[in-house]
Parts: C-alpha cells; sequence; structure tokens
C-alpha cells in the first residue's frame, strides 16, 4: 500500500542537512516506523536498516529527491529553517498522489509529518496523513 516499504527504506537511510553545510547523522542500525491514515483507518509498517557514512549526509534538495525517488515522485518547494526540512511530492499514477511534508533531525533521530492524497481508484482520491519515526539503535549488525 501507498509503497510504504519504498518510503520506510529511504526513511531509514536518510539524513539531512544546512544550506552551506550537511549535517550529520549518526550512521548505524536504524528503526523506522512509517504510519498512513486515511477515513479512520491506519496502517503501520516498521523496519530496521544500516545508514552508511554516504547516506547520513544530504543537502536538503537532496534528502527531498532521495524520498521522492522511493515513492517514483518528484519533490518540489523544498525549504529549511534550523533542523526542519519542508518539501512537497507529486506522484504520477499510482497510490500515493502527492504529499506535502515537514521534516524534523536531531545527530539519532527524526520525524516527518504531513499530508498525503491517495488514489483509490480513477475517480476517487482521497486526504490522509503520513507519518514517519525513525530512531538510531546503535552500530550496525550482519
Amino acid at each position: 500500500m501507498i509503497r510504504l516499504t519504498a518510503l520506510a527504506s529511504l526513511a531509514s537511510v536518510v539524513a539531512l542537512s544546512a544550506q552551506a553545510a550537511p549535517i550529520q547523522l549518526t550512521p548505524g542500525e536504524w528503526s523506522t516506523d512509517v504510519t498512513v491514515a486515511a477515513m479512520g483507518a491506519e496502517n503501520t509498517q516498521n523496519m530496521t536498516a544500516c545508514m552508511t557514512e554516504n547516506d547520513a549526509s544530504l543537502e536538503p534538495t537532496e534528502l527531498a529527491q532521495r524520498f521522492a525517488g522511493g515513492a517514483d515522485c518528484t519533490s518540489s518547494d523544498v525549504s529549511q529553517s534550523g533542523n526542519t526540512v519542508k518539501f512537497k511530492l507529486t506522484c504520477g499514477d499510482q497510490s500515493l498522489k502527492s504529499a506535502d511534508l515537514t521534516l524534523t533531525h536531531s545527530t539519532t533521530s527524526f520525524t516527518m509529518s504531513g499530508t498525503v492524497e491517495l488514489k483509490i481508484d480513477e475517480q476517487t482520491v482521497l486526504p490522509g496523513t503520513m507519518s514517519i519515526d525513525a530512531n538510531r539503535n546503535g552500530p550496525c549488525t550482519d
């Protein structure tokens, strides 16, 4: 549903950055919960993944593009203020039509939340919400 697995995978290996210099998240094993809700129903997926040094440092536009690419979308309107990055996703002919998201981070956690439009069928698009909570567990394990 809504490519939650792709979003969860990206959420677990994505970091944020300032415009002048990337902000460094701590590489290691990260746990991620992705929740999508619409019409009173909620679906949550959990996963764990290893964040590498390369994954732990991205510019805000690269961050938005990674989330967009994982969901077969394009990103736009990327802005940053301190430890918060906002961006929009516009998607093609799939279950996730669009999203307006805000991501806030520290070196060992991040949360992302916002509104989404979900395509049910050719005639029906429903409003919903999405949230992602990610936390570093410790070093990567094999």
